[in-house]
């Protein structure tokens, strides 16, 4: 069938949907917290807790929002700190213990739901709010459409004689009395399923092998709502905006909840027809919400919206970074307020230590200051975690110096600098501490194109530096320097001649 689509502009006027989101159906696996956090660009710390008290032990699991997989784990410390690595995107996070878990939501001033930009460190701190009796288990998982494996809200999965309903992304999460089997879901035009999750599993298997469940349609794909969210001001796609659908006219229909990606792009798939209602809603914004929107079977309607600047609830931040214990300040510092649903700001100090970032939204940021020269840090990072109110913001920084030292230099072949007929390309290089604290520990490091090599964050003290190139087993060069000086805070450069 040739499915019709309908377009729907608002303010402005109408805006094509920027890329595609997809979706999988893939079951859960058991957490792996041994994962390299080195692969994951950024990474979201906080702590679980019930209460006001800490709850160790608590699993806290990553899911990926464009693949509906477990993108990664971890598992709270005696004190409920966790810390788990990700990658840019938008994700759930699923929190859970021994006998109490959290309900992904999508309200709240920490939303289970997050974005995620490059190279940020975000804090979130969950309330582990539901109980999980004693002779009860969790289950959870993902609904998907079982055609294109879209995920299905509003679907309603019952078992062991409890009931729930699945969120905007087809999440759903419920305890049910241990050893529970049988499940039914049935979603608006799909067939109901009735499922045995107990069927082909060993005894003593738990909640990590309940399946995502698939559901066939009904003669229909169902239709869709999908767009981007907007800051009327300047164009760009607004992450975090909650996007609730309604349908004013049936009452026993569910709203949905979906939150904007990063870049403002919101969808609703397997929509039966109707008439429908959108509301938009974001701190530090304002919209009407769009009424009256009729959707047909296998419509794909795009709905673009405007938000506006509520311009008095707005925040601003400033301040100094200092070398701590002086009135030292320190140019080119890179100030970061970061939160995983309303963005991140940034500024860099002047030639004064001064920064300023502007128009954000009043909220909890993790506030990341990082001091570098030439791509060497001389001064220790400082990350806190701040309440920013409306109107202005002051926070200082003092950064301690770094009881570290850079060692870089130059490497030769028998006297002969970089060429481009004879790069001493891939040079091993070893820096040996002599004496103290690490004696005999070596660092080790190659040239680059150029013959440059450098090693950052040296522990203080005095090294032998040992190079050694070999082209064949015939062409061996190497190359010695003794007590070479290693000081906190500064760089040590140091030329490196190989012969034969």
């Amino acid at each position: 069938m040739t499915r019709r689509a309908s377009l729907i502009s608002f303010c402005l006027g109408i805006l094509l949907l920027i890329g595609a989101c997809s979706a999988g159906g893939s079951s859960p696996v058991t957490p792996d917290n041994n994962q390299n956090p080195t692969k994951y660009a950024s990474s979201i710390n906080g702590a679980a807790y019930k209460g006001g008290g800490p709850v160790p032990g608590t699993n806290i699991y990553v899911y990926n929002l464009d693949t509906m997989k477990l993108d990664n784990s971890a598992i709270a410390g005696t004190d409920g700190a966790f810390s788990v690595g990700v990658n840019a995107g938008q994700y759930l996070i699923f929190a859970f213990g021994r006998d109490c878990w959290r309900s992904p939501e999508l309200t709240g001033d920490f939303s289970s739901y997050v974005n995620v930009d490059a190279d940020q460190t975000y804090r979130l701190d969950i309330d582990l709010t539901d109980d999980l009796p004693a002779g009860e288990e969790l289950v959870f998982g993902f609904v998907t459409s079982a055609e294109n494996e879209l995920s299905i809200s509003g679907a309603t999965i019952t078992g062991g004689g409890r009931s729930t309903t699945s969120d905007g992304y087809g999440f759903y999460a419920m305890a049910v009395p241990a050893g529970t089997g049988d499940f039914n879901i049935v979603a608006d035009g799909f067939y109901a399923l009735n499922t045995n999750i107990r069927d082909g599993q060993a005894a003593g298997d738990d909640y990590f092998s309940t399946p995502f469940f698939n559901l066939n349609p009904a003669n229909t794909s169902g239709s869709s709502f999908m767009g981007i969210a907007r800051d009327v001001a300047n164009g760009t796609g607004l992450g975090g905006v909650r996007v609730t659908l309604l349908m004013p006219g049936n009452t026993s229909w569910v709203p949905r909840v979906f939150l904007t990606n990063l870049g403002g792009e919101y969808r609703f798939f397997n929509l039966m027809e109707g008439i429908y209602r959108l509301n938009f809603e974001r701190p530090g914004y304002y919209s009407v919400p769009l009424d009256g929107l009729v959707i047909k079977d296998q419509d794909d309607s795009i709905i673009n919206v405007f938000l506006h600047r509520d311009l008095a609830d707005t925040a601003n931040i400033d301040g100094y970074v200092s070398k701590s214990g002086t009135m030292v300040y320190i140019s080119g510092v890179r100030v970061t307020a970061s939160n995983p649903l309303l963005g991140t700001y940034q500024s860099n100090t002047s030639p004064f230590g001064y920064y300023r970032l502007e128009g954000l939204v009043p909220d909890n940021y993790t506030i990341t200051v990082v001091a570098a020269s030439a791509g060497v840090s001389y001064y220790e990072s400082s990350s806190t975690f701040q309440t920013v109110f409306g109107g202005e913001n002051r926070f200082d920084f003092a950064l301690r110096f770094i009881d570290e030292g850079v060692l870089r230099g130059n490497v030769t072949i028998n006297g002969v600098p970089y060429s481009d007929a004879y790069p001493p390309t891939g040079v091993e290089i070893s820096a040996e501490k002599v004496g103290g604290a690490l004696s005999g520990v070596q660092f080790k490091t190659n040239t680059d194109y150029m013959g440059k090599f450098a090693f950052n964050g040296l522990p203080m003290g005095i090294y032998k530096v040992i190079g050694r190139a070999e082209y064949s087993t015939t062409e061996v060069y190497s190359g010695v320097l003794y007590n070479i000086p290693v000081n906190s805070g500064q760089t040590t450069s140091i030329d490196l001649d190989l012969v034969s």
